[in-house]
This record gives structure tokens, sequence and C-alpha cells, in this order.
């Protein structure tokens, strides 16, 4: 009878013990391997943070946390990457603020002209109390924000026509436009905006469809686009911040110090991200200023600051823009 309860208790114990393994921590040694997507070209400077975020992540851990990066959109694209994510189909991944506008409306925030005067201040905002409402809410669909990436300048203004410095230049003007935000923007300038694929974007130029596009220095240079606008409207108007984030599930399995390790690298690596985009828009402007006139706008344009900001809030109810502004203290 004893020898039989004996057994009864160790067989018990032994089911225990299997099928409390999936509840135990990692062991301390264990590896990891994290899927990182992102749409950007390979040589493109938030890429190449990417794989600094990366190497950074396996130097800190030594080797038990690998990022593979895919770039080019090789797995995911544009809004694809926010479900892969939030699915679980995905461990990491960067993408445009605006494409997670579904899950945070108020995340378009960031296109709104002139509520930020640099980089450096959405850097500090994101770094406080915006940055950790946004990682709680992204949390309530499975996913945390590391950090911000910056892809720079996102508001200058390239055009076929004239010089555009005050309301009165808008006026009949055909202005290509990339975001909602940025139709009510340029709409209230006194400008006809028109929503076009960036691929659609040069042809139309050529053609003359559009007299002149709303995007940033670097992709009006990269794309070609001052090869038929003479002019440019440099605004310091708005700017781009691309989340980089991880599915909870995949974070919740790490160890803390591996998480910790995670977290230190992405603070280097947004910091990095920043430098670089500034330099990067820098390269671009002296470049635009071989063949086109250029333009550095003093101040702001409050017609459509204000119209930005009243397409945000219906996008993003009264209440919460009320609640964001006030976290900016705006």
């Amino acid at each position: 009878m004893i020898r039989s309860t004996r057994f009864g208790l160790s067989f018990m114990l032994l089911l225990a013990v299997f099928f409390g393994l999936g509840n135990l921590a990692p062991a301390a040694d264990a590896e990891f391997t994290a899927r990182y997507a992102t749409q950007l070209s390979k040589t493109f400077h938030l890429t190449e943070t990417d794989y600094k975020f990366a190497e950074l992540v396996a130097q800190k851990t030594n080797g038990r946390l690998k990022i593979e990066v895919y770039p080019a959109g090789q797995l995911f694209k544009d809004r694809s990457i926010v479900k892969a994510i939030t699915d679980g189909a995905l461990q990491m991944g960067i993408v445009y603020s605006g494409a997670w506008n579904g899950q945070l409306p108020y995340i378009d925030i960031f296109d709104v002209p002139f509520v930020f005067k640099s980089m450096a201040e959405i850097n500090q905002a994101v770094s406080g109390p915006l940055g950790k409402k946004i990682s709680q809410d992204m949390e309530k669909f499975n996913a945390k924000l590391l950090y911000m990436g910056y892809y720079g300048r996102s508001c200058e203004l390239a055009n076929q026509v004239r010089p555009l410095k005050t309301r009165a230049d808008f006026k009949g003007l055909k202005m290509r436009c990339n975001l909602p935000i940025a139709v009510a923007a340029i709409g209230a300038m006194g400008a006809a905006p028109l929503k076009m694929s960036s691929s659609e974007v040069y042809m139309a130029l050529q053609r003359k469809t559009i007299d002149g596009v709303v995007s940033g220095a670097q992709s009006i240079v990269k794309r070609k686009w001052n090869e038929t606008c003479g002019y440019l409207t440099v605004t310091n108007g708005s700017f781009s911040p691309w989340p980089v984030a991880v599915n909870t599930k995949f974070w919740d399995k790490l160890p803390a110090d591996i998480q910790k390790a995670v977290m230190e690298a992405a603070a280097e690596v947004s910091q990095l991200s920043l430098a670089q985009a500034e330099k990067e828009d820098a390269a671009a402007l002296v470049e635009a200023k071989k063949n086109m006139e250029v333009y550095e706008l003093n101040g702001e344009w409050p017609e459509a600051r204000d119209a930005g900001l009243a397409a945000w809030r219906k996008h993003s109810g009264d209440d919460t823009a009320d609640s964001i502004l006030k976290l900016l203290g705006k």
C-alpha cells in the first residue's frame, strides 16, 4: 500500500513537471531568432540602422537573440507589416507611423504641419509620455514600441511654376499629396490637392498633369522629381518617424536580461537614426540647390497648421486629440 502510494505521488509529480514546462521561464542560455521586416531598400539609411540594431542586439546578448533583417518588402510591406506583427506572423518590423493609424488614430499627429519644430523635438516627445502612451496602446494589439526610427523631413514643396512663399502663391496649383492631412493642409493654402501614388508622380510632372508635390527633400531628389521642378520650399513643417515594434507574445518569451539588452540597443539606434536622417536631409538639400531655386520658410503657415489639426481631430476624435495635445504641452 505504501509502495503504491509512493508510486502514485511520483507519477503525479512527473505529470505536474511535464505539463508545467510551458509555464517555466526560458533557460538562461536559451537562444532566440526574430524576423524583422522593412519595406525600404537595403541601402536606405533607415535600413542601415535596422542592421545596426540587429548587430548591437547580437553583441549585447552574446548572440542569444539573432535578428534577421528582411529589406525591400521581402516579407511584408506597408500596412501588412503592422498586421503581421499584431497577428504574430512577424516578430519585429518598422513601418511609417501612418500605417498604425487604424489601431492608433492619433499617431497621425506627426503629419500635422508645424506641430513639431524638429525631429529632435519628436524624439524628446517619444522618449516621454507620448512614447509611453503609444507603446501602451500598441500592447492592446499584441505589439510593443521599441523605438522610433527617423526617415527625415516630409513637408517640402517642389513645383515647376513659381516659388511658394505665401498663401497667394498656391492659387491655381495642382499639388500631389500622399496623406489625408497633407491634402487638408494644402487645400487650405489655396492649391488643388491630388492624391497620387509616388510611382505616377514623375510622369505626371513631365506631362504637367500636376504642378508639384508635397514630400521630403530626400524623396524629391532620389526620385528625380527635381528634374522637372525648378522650385523648392523647405518648411520644416513635419517629419516622418517610423515606429519599430515587436510582437508582445514573442517579447514575453525573452528573458529579462535579453529584454534589457534590446531596449539598450534601441535607445542607441534611435539616436543614430535621428543623426543620420538629419545628415541625409542636409545632403538632399545640397543636391536640390544644384538645379532648383530653394526658399526656406521662416516661421509657419497658420492656415496649413489649423486645417491639418482639424483633419487630425476628425480622424482621432476630440477627446483623444485633446489628451495627446495635453501630453505634448501644446
